[in-house]
């Protein structure tokens, strides 16, 4: 595949699609920053202007933790074309990872060029919850949660910007005693118990796990992951993961019931799952703080763990923690002790991520995930 992907981008220098699959493939094969961009560098030092593969390269920075990296070759961007809506947006989210204030800037700028544009309000909305601006970011949450009361964006920047104010009703968002539910996962068919399930399932995810590092845009780090298609599986314990998980699910929606908070209210009894993936995250690996903005239900199924987990909370799951430093700071207020077996199912538009692990070569994490989404596509 890399060889065909090398043809394509000598023989089309501009082809952006090309040059990202081969950029994404090369970093996660080697995890190297400098081989993954050789091509898109040649391209834009005779082609400065191309946003696109600007854009793409940014991504690969990010993505490999070089945000300010990232951000330099936004800017350079921006040097030539001062006023470009992809530039701006991708520089505001950015610079938030380090500098709220000069987020708030590129945010600022954005909004002249397009202030109806949702991306561009959460922009804004993120940056001020940064800066000190939560009584703001919460009218803009509130506003676009009005216009889409399921984006998940809206949800956990009103949610942010309730708890920044001291306002109690951050706690129907973030309630975590409810909606937050910790089981293990049902035995399917043709295994005679869940050590059995869970040890074929292992096996079978380690032989496909082939990568070293993760893909582009994705929220773990020391680590690889493998998108996954049950119904398509070689192996059986993969293809019987769906009726593992189905009774969980229902169970998780009978528990939470019917409302008219945003996750009561899609619960309307049928469901269907929005991709299912699986992570092998190596020592020091962890998940950054991210959240599901198309998703209703999101999960982690643990299947085998490092010994680090018993020690200090490392590699437990974590809640409530942006993925940016606001002002003030919002640290995580809910954990999930790992266990073989183990499935969590919470709101997606939760902020959650990993707490980093430390241990040998055959200390990892291995889990698999998926979102859920009403089988209604309105939600209703």
């Amino acid at each position: 595949a890399e060889a065909e992907f090398r043809k394509v981008v000598r023989a089309r220098p501009e082809h952006q699609i090309a040059h990202g699959n081969l950029m994404e493939l090369v970093w996660m094969r080697t995890g190297d920053v400098h081989e993954a961009s050789r091509e898109i560098d040649k391209v834009l030092r005779a082609q400065p202007d191309s946003q696109g593969l600007r854009l793409t390269k940014a991504r690969l920075l990010t993505s490999a933790h070089l945000p300010r990296e990232a951000l330099a070759a936004i800017d350079e961007g921006l040097g030539i074309s001062q006023t470009a809506p992809a530039l701006l947006a991708a520089a505001a989210t950015i610079a938030l990872e380090f500098d709220g204030f000069r987020a708030m800037d590129y945010a600022r700028r954005l909004q002249k060029v397009g202030p109806q544009n949702r991306a561009t309000q959460v922009a804004l909305g993120n940056a001020l919850l940064a800066t000190g601006g939560a009584q703001e970011a919460l009218a803009i949450a509130e506003s676009l949660h009005v216009s889409d009361p399921f984006d998940g964006r809206a949800l956990a920047m009103k949610a942010d910007a309730l708890r920044i104010l001291g306002d109690p009703r951050y706690r129907e968002l973030l309630d975590y005693q409810h909606l937050i539910r910790v089981e293990p996962i049902d035995v399917p068919p043709g295994w005679v118990g869940l050590d059995a399930y869970l040890a074929e399932l292992v096996a079978d995810l380690e032989r496909s796990h082939t990568l070293h590092a993760h893909p582009l845009g994705n929220s773990l780090r020391e680590g690889s992951q493998i998108q996954l298609a049950p119904q398509k599986s070689p192996f059986a314990s993969i293809r019987a993961f769906p009726e593992a998980i189905d009774g969980p699910i229902r169970r998780y929606m009978q528990a939470i019931g019917a409302g008219d908070d945003p996750m009561r209210k899609r619960n309307a009894g049928g469901y269907r799952l929005s991709g299912i993936w699986s992570v092998r995250l190596r020592p020091h690996g962890f998940h950054v703080n991210h959240y599901h903005p198309q998703g209703w239900i999101s999960s982690a199924c643990y299947l085998h763990l490092p010994s680090a987990v018993e020690r200090g909370g490392e590699g437990w799951l974590k809640f409530g923690e942006p993925a940016f430093e606001t002002s003030p700071r919002l640290g995580p207020e809910y954990f999930v002790k790992p266990l073989p077996g183990l499935l969590a199912l919470f709101p997606s538009y939760m902020w959650h991520g990993t707490v980093p692990f430390a241990g040998g070569p055959a200390d990892t994490r291995l889990t698999m995930a998926f979102d859920v989404v009403p089988a209604n596509p309105h939600g209703v």
